[in-house]
């Protein structure tokens, strides 16, 4: 379990391996006294801005919150988490496996932050562990690979010049060191899950 690795003077944060699981994500939440919020993680592009307590989020695979009250949480094996910050005090957490990425989840967040909160400038973005391009292999007769830190990168200048938000990518892929994380490719149905949290301090 790590903990405060992405705007620690700011947020609150925590992330699990194959050392950790979710009840320590729940201990650290009860630490805090925070509420922890999942989603169910469809794989689809729709997201929530929630200001209250809903302990699972039905049908989204991304959430925002401005309650400091919430610790908001997203589970992968090899799709890209992303964590988000903004100084004005909001918080996200997005699953952004292919389809999700396809549908342009993230796009879709920063877009309604863009234009529905006025936000111009100053968000921060952690892309976690995630399968890496060279492994994603996703049609074998073409030796086409997929790049979700690359297509994921693309969206967020395409809402924002780069100048004006901060992004952090973690780089570590899920299959190439699946002796540390949880990794669908490798461990197949049934795969535990690597998790990661965000609250507002």
């Amino acid at each position: 379990m790590i903990q405060s690795f992405f705007h620690p003077q700011k947020a609150l944060t925590i992330r699990t391996n194959k050392f950790g699981n979710f009840s320590e994500v729940t201990a650290f939440s009860q630490a805090h006294q925070k509420k922890l919020v999942t989603m169910e993680q469809v794989h689809g592009s729709d997201f929530t801005e929630r200001t209250e307590f809903i302990e699972k989020i039905p049908g989204v695979d991304g959430v925002l919150t401005s309650n400091s009250r919430l610790l908001l949480t997203v589970k992968t094996a090899d799709c890209l988490p992303i964590l988000l910050y903004h100084p004005s005090g909001i918080v996200g957490a997005i699953h952004a496996g292919r389809k999700s990425t396809q549908q342009e989840i993230l796009k879709k967040v920063l877009t309604f932050l863009k234009n529905g909160k006025h936000i111009t400038e100053g968000i921060s973005l952690w892309f976690g562990p995630a399968i890496c391009e060279e492994c994603y292999q996703i049609d074998r007769q073409t030796d086409t690979h997929y790049s979700l830190i690359a297509e994921n990168m693309a969206q967020a200048y395409q809402v924002f010049d780069p100048e004006k938000i901060s992004l952090t990518v973690e780089g570590d892929c899920t299959e190439c060191f699946s002796d540390e994380y949880h990794s669908y490719r490798v461990e197949g149905e049934g795969v535990q899950m690597n998790y990661f949290g965000i609250a507002l301090k």
